[in-house]
């Protein structure tokens, strides 16, 4: 009997502690000043694969140290809606640890990304932004006299994108980054000379791209929009 009372005990209190955050999710649009309301676009491909996008709406909101943002989530009521390249995006409920979002999938990178949020009153707000694929391709090591490097298949660097790339092997796990605006290769430091690269088991690359819209600062809060879009590929 007191196994049993301890757990309705333990499941009483989780749900106590969720029932807030579920109440807070219900913000609804309508009731928050447009001015407060930061409009959150995600987009994410791996391997060539499904596109996950998703959209979250916040009020007194901010960002982290990663540049992630966070607050109040907020939901869409009324006439508000969110959609991508004319297809809307579908409402989810919120969960005990997350907040209300919007998501649609796709097959394939669409590369040319219009978002286009209706408001409470009808009126439309349309964000664009573009981002290309990328890849390791077949032969992404070179190695020269005057320094290793890694050449992806695929555009260069543009204004706010970032290319990540992680090399791993048995003996060793290597990162490097770069956000030079035009750069098509990045250079790998560090390795002894001589290096094999075929050694490498595994590289990891990925193009991001973080875009601020209307951005502007109010008692501390930010609104306006916030776009990051992922795309990302593992080679073993």
């Amino acid at each position: 009997m007191r196994d049993r009372s301890t757990h309705w005990l333990v499941l009483t209190l989780l749900l106590a502690l969720a029932q807030p955050a579920c109440e807070e999710d219900q913000i609804l649009v309508s009731t928050v000043p447009a001015k407060t309301l930061l409009r959150y676009y995600h987009a994410m491909s791996t391997n060539h694969a499904t596109t996950y996008v998703t959209a979250t709406f916040y009020t007194d909101a901010g960002f982290d140290v990663q540049n992630n943002p966070w607050g109040k989530h907020v939901t869409l009521d009324g006439k508000a809606s969110i959609a991508l390249n004319g297809a809307p995006l579908q409402y989810n409920e919120p969960g005990m640890l997350s907040g209300t979002t919007y998501t649609l999938k796709l097959k394939d990178w669409p590369q040319r990304f219009t978002f286009t949020y209706t408001d409470p009153q009808g009126k439309k707000h349309v964000d664009k932004v573009t981002m290309d694929r990328i890849d390791a391709g077949a032969d992404f090591f070179k190695s020269s006299s005057t320094g290793d490097v890694v050449v992806w298949e695929g555009s260069p660097v543009r204004q706010g994108e970032t290319v990540d790339v992680s090399l791993g092997s048995t003996d060793t796990n290597l990162h490097y980054q770069t956000r030079q605006v035009g750069a098509r290769r990045i250079a790998v430091p560090g390795l002894p000379p001589g290096y094999d690269w075929k050694l490498f088991k595994q590289i990891d690359i990925s193009r991001t791209l973080r875009k601020r819209l209307h951005k502007a600062l109010m008692d501390d809060d930010e609104y306006g929009v916030y776009i990051k879009l992922v795309y990302q590929v593992n080679e073993f």
